[in-house]
């Protein structure tokens, strides 16, 4: 198959398993809601953050370094392996040492009586992440795509059994665990081990390879997460945990078109752009873009027009401060994905560094925007992170344009276009919630539903209205994919009959 193949075939799988399994998750989280309070909830998400920042302070990006390679080396992924595995061990013990402060921090005991079920999850997770960065390395996307689809349906239902059962935040663990457990059994089954896991004798040569690759590109990633994940403990410590539970669930929402499509869609695009020549990298990067844009763009903006309804739909009485935070985190998934496939980009041309300035900035600019507008209120904290977020991108933009002499014009074009053909779509939705309200007409489920078939109406036309290349772009990769995907099936066919 053609690398232009596997990437868009690559695409479809992760792009299904990750939405797929995303809906599962949602699905699993609105229900734990029933049954765990915000308190509560905001209690186990200090406790997941402090787990999640020691794991990523540990993650030094060698799986990335074993994507931009074009060949495979056991020698090297041994290396990868020991390096990430013995950091994560200190990971968790540095966990099991800082969960009392912690919680005497916030004021709130239970969180340290969460974390030894996080030690364990992020010991988990440690055995299965050199197998799955081989199998992507490979472009074996669909096996990588169905367990991540398995674990999250698993970690769905152990957590809302749990919680049925009276468990409370520990439900949330118990989930956390069930779902680490199956992905790191599946991963280590399913890519022979000889790969990974033949011991040898530890070279300087590897280390320094790892090592050089990975610090810039540590930096730029733990930026990067406390870009995404330090916001809930600043909401925490400047309202309080109950409301910061309200900020992540709305953020969790927002997150998800940014989330499971552009960061899915850049794990694929790392090994793929590493294939191309570099003339060729700019022009996919363009492509690309336009092409996620037109996906993301539409659900993003959707999600925020909905956001009133679908809250009232989702969630109880103590939930509905989520709604005016989700219609302005939206724009996050508007945003957000474009810096994943310039991030991409960046990745394949070993430009670490350029990665790491962006996200230094981008944090440090988030955690000022959110301090100094929170002083306006708790809604003025999140229009922080939008700015924050923004900015980062028209940073992502103009560090191609100035180093690699993309163009700024054509990016800019195959952006603007699929977002602009959301307006109708917008149109639709707002005039739709206000002939609901004049007529009385109470149904949040209806409106949702109603809202997203009439959106969906009018946004597909508009897209091919407005952004024309583009969505014949989509759909010829589409008739492509499929064509070839047939195509090699049939001889298979033939010859077994």
């Amino acid at each position: 198959m053609s690398l232009l193949g596997k990437t868009v075939q690559g695409m479809a799988w992760t792009l299904a398993g990750s939405v797929g399994s995303r809906i599962v998750a949602l699905a699993g989280t609105l229900i734990l809601t029933h049954f765990i309070a915000p308190g509560v909830d905001g209690e186990v998400g200090i406790a997941v953050v402090l787990m999640q920042t020691l794991a990523q302070l540990s993650n030094f990006a060698f799986g990335n370094y074993l994507l931009a390679r074009k060949d495979s080396n056991r020698e090297l992924n041994f290396h990868a392996t020991l390096y990430h595995f013995v950091l994560g061990l200190l990971a968790a013990g540095a966990l099991m040492l800082l969960r009392h402060p912690v919680a005497r921090f916030y004021d709130a005991p239970r969180v340290a009586h969460y974390v030894p079920g996080f030690a364990l999850t992020l010991i988990l997770e440690r055995i299965g992440y050199v197998p799955e960065r081989l199998l992507i390395h490979e472009m074996r996307f669909r096996s990588v795509a169905l367990t991540r689809s398995v674990s999250e349906v698993a970690f769905s239902v152990a957590a809302v059994a749990c919680a049925a059962g009276g468990m409370g935040g520990d439900s949330i663990v118990a989930g956390n665990i069930f779902r680490s457990t199956i992905r790191a059994i599946v991963f280590v089954m399913i890519v022979d081990r000889a790969e990974w896991l033949t011991p040898c004798r530890l070279s300087t040569e590897h280390r320094r390879a790892l090592f050089s690759f990975g610090l810039p590109l540590w930096l730029a990633n733990v930026t990067h997460f406390a870009s995404r994940t330090w916001d809930n403990l600043l909401y925490a410590a400047l309202f309080g945990p109950g409301p910061s539970a309200l900020y992540a669930k709305a953020y969790n929402l927002a997150d998800v078109p940014a989330t499971q499509i552009g960061e899915s869609v850049g794990d694929v695009l790392v090994p793929s752009f590493t294939r191309m020549e570099g003339a060729d990298r700019g022009a996919g990067l363009i492509r690309w873009t336009a092409l996620l844009g037109l996906i993301v763009f539409p659900l993003a903006v959707g999600l925020g027009a909905v956001a009133p309804p679908l809250v009232r739909a989702l969630f109880n009485d103590q939930w509905q401060g989520v709604a005016p935070l989700l219609m302005i985190l939206s724009v996050l998934s508007v945003v957000r994905p474009i810096s994943w496939t310039v991030g991409s980009y960046l990745q394949a041309q070993g430009r670490t560094r350029t990665i790491m300035v962006l996200e230094v900035s981008k944090t440090i600019l988030l955690f000022a925007s959110m301090v100094l507008l929170g002083r306006l209120g708790p809604t003025w904290a999140c229009v922080g992170v939008g700015l924050a977020f923004t900015a980062n991108t028209i940073g992502c933009l103009w560090a191609v344009h100035h180093q690699d002499g993309v163009s700024a014009h054509a990016f800019l074009s195959a952006m603007w276009r699929p977002l602009v053909a959301c307006v109708p779509m917008v149109v639709v939705i707002a005039g739709l919630h206000y002939a609901f309200r004049a007529l009385g007409i109470q149904r949040a489920v209806v409106e949702v539903v109603v809202g997203i078939v009439l959106g969906a109406l009018a946004y597909v036309p508009s897209a091919f209205l407005i952004a024309t290349d583009t969505a014949r772009d989509a759909v010829r990769l589409a008739k492509d994919a499929v064509r070839e995907r047939g195509a090699r099936r049939g001889p298979q066919g033939a010859g077994a009959g």
